[in-house]
């Protein structure tokens, strides 16, 4: 028997549940002589232009488009060593009863198939496909391996060429795009299909606040005491109408509600409501939710994960997009809970047994398990893990012991009360059973957090005593500016921009939006303004350049991932073919487009007063450099990156973001940096309390 598999772990989870088997390198052997071993994710990847010919090495504009006759792979940098232990296996070992078990996806698919063809598998008549999604216990990896199908299944070689035309089509479009741009306007402007779609999501949000025009309106709130109880009551007018244009009307209506008198309640409505436990942890969720409490960037807490998983062994597969177990899994949830309640008492306290049951509907559904299950923990934290490490374990953890909570139950109050023929109104709730949000502290809640007024108890003819009234004024706001949170939530539900209701496909995957994200900061096509991310002149030069090109427009729209999604499933050869002639058709010329840009300023420099702070290749320096001013702040600080956003907020006596750096001696360390004078200077977390 011989298993491919995708990640070390999976071979590792595969020698365990079947026994006898020994690690040698990058492979696992018994007696027997049957072999597993892995891909180490991404093995093979394809050619670029120069290893074609190496004159495509030097852009231009004449050699575009580039379509290569036939598509060719060649292994990656990374993947070398475990390359040559892969084909070394597939020449060693018997490879008649050969079984493929990368993932349970389009992706596993398509990396399993061409490892295959690069090592010259002969076998395909007797090879079979494992297909488990579920975490893999012994019991669910036998079952699996009982239950495989043939590899030559039309349902499986449908994905592998689905696979292959996005691969495929991604680089024609990408690549010939990017080149296209960067020849037109002598500057490197990339091009791709989910990172251009993130990044005009992101302008067009920029161009719609920055066009917002605020409107005023006025609301009439009165203060009400119910047994020494006060809550406020908002005025509603014979129509159901809160918000006014002006105040003058209120003004007559304020005369009513003055303080001493009282209103009468004329109705109470209460409605019990209850709201599940969240699902489990996929990897964006994880992300959004460090975000919010932590302020992690999304790359920094998917490294924290990976390092969880790989390291310390204490979480499961980090990068999933499933927020579900297999329906198999309900024992390894009881296993994990016993383990962790006795270490964890405070976390999972209001949790039982029992709960794995209630919520089985809800957790166990394979259908809806992507690839990998979601993200659980799988053993207690070991000791001397840094604060990052420390934190996205605690939130998993966390998430963990809510699924299995009980609902959190209230009954939503509405309560209407009159005075002369005016009418208020006031909306809260009533606690009934605190289930899974027991102990839910305000730093641990996400986005999705919400405050609500607990209103006392009145009945209908009660009495309550005005204390006071107050017309506020209040103005319509524009939507928010993105920020890491809501841009991957975003990225994960995309809205169509035509405001149709069906659902979209995500823009990116749970294991490569961080990196885009990432990619399009460090390309300067985005910048971090505190917690906000906004688009710069050059991002929105590329979009603009972009949208001036009829034909290119469609691309970057954030349905186009959707309608590719169609093509490839109809038929993935005419869908690859129809790309191709778009881009012989749409990628040639020159595009008639410049960049211009006056020298940004970042500030006045906080030394010699006068200067203004620019950036220069290496740091950032002040304009009076040649009269004497010696500001400077390097770009790299102790390993660190530091960006034009960061030495703004230097510059403006701020601390930037906390950031991974590296001393002299190798020693790998966390701080922000702060300006002392005009010196940059170290600034350290305090010591985070442990949670027991």
């Amino acid at each position: 028997m011989f298993i491919l598999t995708e990640k070390p772990s999976v071979s590792e989870s595969f020698a365990q549940a079947l026994g006898g088997f020994t690690k040698y390198g990058g492979y696992w052997s018994n007696r027997k002589g049957d072999c597993i071993t892995n891909a180490q994710g991404h093995l093979l990847g394809l050619k670029m232009p120069e290893d074609y010919d190496e004159e495509l090495g030097k852009w231009s504009l004449d050699q575009l488009p580039i379509i290569p006759p036939q598509m060719e792979y060649k292994v990656l940098d990374k993947g070398v060593k475990q390359y040559k232990v892969v084909k070394e296996c597939f020449k060693k070992f018997d490879t008649s009863e050969f079984i493929l078990a990368t993932d349970a996806d389009r992706e596993g698919e398509l990396i399993g198939r061409l490892i295959l063809s690069a090592v010259g598998f002969k076998n395909w008549s007797t090879a079979k496909r494992f297909w488990v999604s579920e975490a893999l216990e012994k019991d669910v990896v036998l079952e699996g391996l009982k239950d495989a199908k043939p590899l030559k299944e039309k349902e499986y070689e449908h994905l592998y060429e689905m696979g292959r035309a996005r691969q495929h089509a991604d680089w024609f479009t990408g690549l010939n795009i990017t080149r296209l741009l960067t020849c037109s306007v002598h500057k490197k402007l990339t091009f791709g299909r989910v990172q251009t779609a993130v990044l005009r999501a992101v302008c067009t949000r920029d161009e719609e606040i920055a066009n917002f025009k605020p409107v005023p309106y006025f609301q009439l709130y009165c203060k009400v005491v119910s047994e020494g109880k006060a809550f406020p009551m908002l005025y509603v007018d014979r129509d159901g109408k809160s918000r006014f244009d002006s105040k003058d009307g209120l003004q007559q209506v304020l005369s009513v509600f003055n303080s001493g008198s009282s209103v009468t309640v004329t109705d109470v409505k209460e409605t019990e409501k209850s709201e599940e436990p969240p699902l489990l942890f996929d990897i964006t969720e994880l992300q959004k939710f460090c975000s919010n409490v932590f302020g992690y960037d999304p790359k920094q807490t998917l490294d924290a994960a990976q390092v969880l998983y790989d390291e310390k062994k204490c979480l499961s597969y980090p990068r999933t997009a499933s927020q579900y177990m297999g329906n198999d899994n309900v024992k390894l949830i009881e296993e994990k809970y016993k383990l962790l309640s006795e270490q964890y008492p405070r976390q999972s306290a209001g949790c039982s047994l029992d709960a794995v049951m209630n919520v089985s509907k809800r957790i166990f559904n394979s259908a809806k398990v992507e690839g990998h299950h979601a993200l659980i923990p799988l053993a207690p934290l070991p000791p001397g893990c840094s604060d990052v490490l420390t934190n996205v374990y605690n939130a998993v953890l966390l998430r963990f012991f809510q699924t299995l909570k009980k609902p959190y139950r209230y009954m939503a109050v509405e309560v209407q009360a009159e005075k002369d023929g005016h009418n208020l109104e006031a909306k809260g709730r009533k606690v009934l059973e605190e289930g899974w949000k027991a102990g839910f502290s305000e730093e641990e809640k996400d986005d999705d957090g919400e405050k609500e007024s607990v209103l006392p108890d009145v009945k209908k003819g009660d009495s309550l005593l005005i204390d006071g009234t107050e017309i506020v004024q209040k103005e319509t706001k524009p939507k928010k500016a993105f920020t890491n949170a809501t841009l991957l939530s975003f990225m994960k539900n995309p809205k169509n921009e035509d405001g149709e209701s069906k659902k979209l496909v995500g823009l990116g995957t749970s294991a490569t939006r961080a990196g885009i994200i990432d990619e399009l900061i460090n390309n300067g096509y985005l910048v971090k303004s505190g917690k906000k991310i906004v688009s710069t002149d050059f991002g929105r030069f590329l979009i603009k350049t972009v949208m001036s090109i009829p034909a290119l427009e469609s691309f970057i729209r954030v349905d186009n991932t959707t309608r590719w999604e169609s093509l490839l499933e109809e038929s993935p050869q005419e869908f690859l073919s129809g790309i191709k002639d778009f881009v012989k058709q749409n990628v040639k010329g020159k595009i008639n487009a410049e960049w211009k840009q006056e020298r940004e300023t970042l500030g006045d420099c906080p030394l010699c007063r006068d200067g203004k702070i620019l950036e220069g290749t290496k740091g950032f320096y002040c304009s009076r450099y040649k009269e004497g001013c010696k500001f400077t702040v390097w770009k790299l600080v102790a390993g660190a990156k530091v960006s034009a956003n960061d030495v703004k907020l230097l510059i403006a006596g701020k601390k930037t973001a906390y950031k991974k750096m590296k001393s002299k001696a190798g020693k790998e360390f966390q701080a922000a940096l702060m300006l002392e004078g005009s010196d940059v200077k170290f600034v350290f977390k305090e010591p985070a309390k442990k949670k027991s």
